[in-house]
């Protein structure tokens, strides 16, 4: 019996154990998940304005209202569930946490997601499909790499997942037990999730509804809407009590200086429609072959439950993702579960198979990037750090092979089998990605090395930093409260006053300040250049660090 044969026979017996299944998940999940988990660089973008906010609320005892470094947040409106987790989970090492506990919500929630599809899935998936659903959604990048960022995304997608499972009980078999619980949980995913994140995404539970609706309207009755309402009106109620007290404390007054205008700006590209679909390999992994191979499978069996359930899940967030003008990174989110879940059906019915010039081109994933990865990962590395980590290099290479034995068996008919294989290689690429490649990224931890080469600058003890031409929020955790962030005269101005002070500028701002240095009479040295990449504006940055000569 060759390895496939027995790889198939092993996920057969696994699937007809529910608990097996779920702890099944729930290890690869892990195995995910974990590789780097401490180690990545905080991310400038959206993830430091939390953990910075967080720690405000920690320090001041204030979870009203949201603090980006110098002063209240103009982020008066926004939702304070995501801050609230993020705070939480820090005070669980008392002060001066490391940036890991921030990220605790979403590793937990991340581990918790493939195996809520799994569940989800069960009631129109038979259990080999809904198994495979769960190791695809675990392979996925995208969650990979939310799971790994101190951000409410995780924790919102599995709150969603929760609505999502109860909504397809409802819908699938009305009459069957525990119907008012089943409601219940619905509601309150859609009530969590708004405070969390806000509206919108629990917002796609409630048009998903209605699209299965559509199908058929009966069940409906079983949503119970008025203690529905009930539960929406506490949340907002809460919403509105903590932005109510947030506006009385200082919010009507507040106004952001021009320098701090950027703290709390989510990264965004500018990008078309159709962008999340061109980018669906590299976001969802390798369920995306399963699905793309499935196509037609799937267009004919668009009235099967589980194909019509998924798609009435995928369509909103997917939709609203491709049209709302900034791509963000995480919108896409809601959306993965569907997809797994629609390669699990596809390929536990048989649907996902090779049969033309067309599905073999599109199968051509498993075959390619893990080998791509192989060369791309190390030469990149090599190229940017001069060095080469040998461990991940060899995970790289294993999945290298194991990655074009999941395409031939692909082509063989072996599809249960290749999906498994396919979701093991993407999981040791992630061990190198997350574990050695990001980590080892030198030029993304500009913020760390601005602080190291600032106490390295002078002689005195706990020198005050101030940057200049470089907002980002990395910066205000990394050096703390006292850090102050100026333009290029205030930078000047800052050192002119007495105490031991380090001035970071950003390159394009240096002309300006020496000029003001010069005006005020200051006798500096330029102590280190760090150089690297700024992720919110995806270009080079370029900071220098000053000091007064004798300091």
């Amino acid at each position: 019996m060759d390895f496939a044969n027995r790889l198939d026979d092993l996920i057969a017996v696994v699937a007809r154990s529910r608990s097996l299944s779920a702890a099944t998940i729930l290890v690869f999940t892990v195995l995910c998940l974990l590789p780097g988990f401490a180690a990545t660089p905080l991310m400038d973008g959206a993830e430091p304005g939390y953990v910075v906010a967080a720690r405000a609320m920690s320090a001041t005892g204030d979870y009203a209202t949201i603090r980006l470094q110098t002063g209240s947040s103009d982020l008066i409106w926004a939702a304070r569930g995501g801050y609230w987790l993020v705070a939480f989970a820090s005070q669980l090492v008392g002060q001066d946490a490391p940036l890991w506990t921030y990220r605790l919500p979403s590793l937990l929630a991340g581990l918790a997601v493939p195996v809520l599809t799994w569940w989800a899935a069960l009631v129109v998936v038979r259990n080999r499909g809904a198994l495979l659903a769960g190791l695809l959604l675990a392979a996925s990048s995208a969650l990979g790499f939310q799971a790994r960022l101190a951000m409410p995304d995780t924790v919102l997608l599995a709150v969603l997942i929760l609505g999502a499972g109860a909504l397809v009980r409802l819908w699938a078999n009305p009459l069957g037990r525990n119907r008012a619980r089943f409601a219940v949980l619905f509601w309150c995913a859609i009530a969590v999730g708004f405070l969390v994140c806000g509206p919108w995404a629990p917002g796609a539970l409630l048009v998903t509804a209605g699209l299965l609706a559509l199908d058929r309207g009966g069940w409906t009755r079983q949503l119970k809407s008025f203690p529905g309402a009930v539960l929406i009106a506490a949340a907002v109620a809460l919403w509105a009590a903590v932005t109510g007290v947030s506006l009385l404390t200082d919010g009507f007054s507040y106004q952001p200086e021009p320098i701090l205008a950027r703290l709390g700006v989510v990264f965004a590209v500018d990008a078309p429609p159709g962008t999340y679909f061109l980018l669906l390999p590299l976001m969802m992994g390798p369920a995306v072959t399963f699905i793309l191979v499935a196509l037609p499978w799937i267009v004919d069996n668009f009235r099967r439950p589980a194909v019509m359930f998924a798609l009435a899940w995928l369509a909103p967030p997917w939709l609203v993702a491709e049209f709302w003008p900034d791509k963000l990174p995480h919108l896409i989110l809601p959306a993965l579960p569907a997809l797994a879940i629609l390669a699990g059906v596809a390929i536990d019915r048989g649907g996902a198979r090779i049969s033309g010039w067309i599905t073999w081109f599109l199968s051509l994933g498993p075959l390619v990037w893990p080998p791509v990865s192989a060369v791309v990962f190390p030469v990149a590395l090599w190229a940017l750090e001069g060095r080469i980590p040998v461990l991940g290099t060899i995970w790289l290479m294993v999945a290298a092979v194991l990655g074009p034995v999941a395409w031939f068996w692909l082509r063989k008919g072996r599809v249960g089998p290749s999906a498994a294989l396919a979701a093991v290689s993407a999981m040791l690429i992630y061990w190198n990605f997350f574990g050695a490649f990001l980590p080892g990224l030198g030029g993304l931890r500009i913020s760390e090395r601005v602080e190291t080469a600032t106490t390295q600058a002078v002689n005195c003890s706990s020198p005050t930093l101030s940057v200049a031409g470089y907002p980002e929020e990395s910066a205000a955790f990394i050096s703390g409260p006292s850090l102050r962030f100026v333009d290029a005269a205030g930078a000047a101005d800052f050192l002119a006053v007495d105490g031991c002070r380090v001035a970071a500028v950003e390159r394009g701002q240096i002309s300006s300040f020496r000029q003001r240095a010069d005006d005020l009479g200051l006798e500096l040295t330029d102590h280190a250049r760090v150089v690297g990449v700024n992720l919110r504006k995806l270009r080079r940055a370029e900071m220098h660090v000053f000091a007064l000569d004798g300091i």
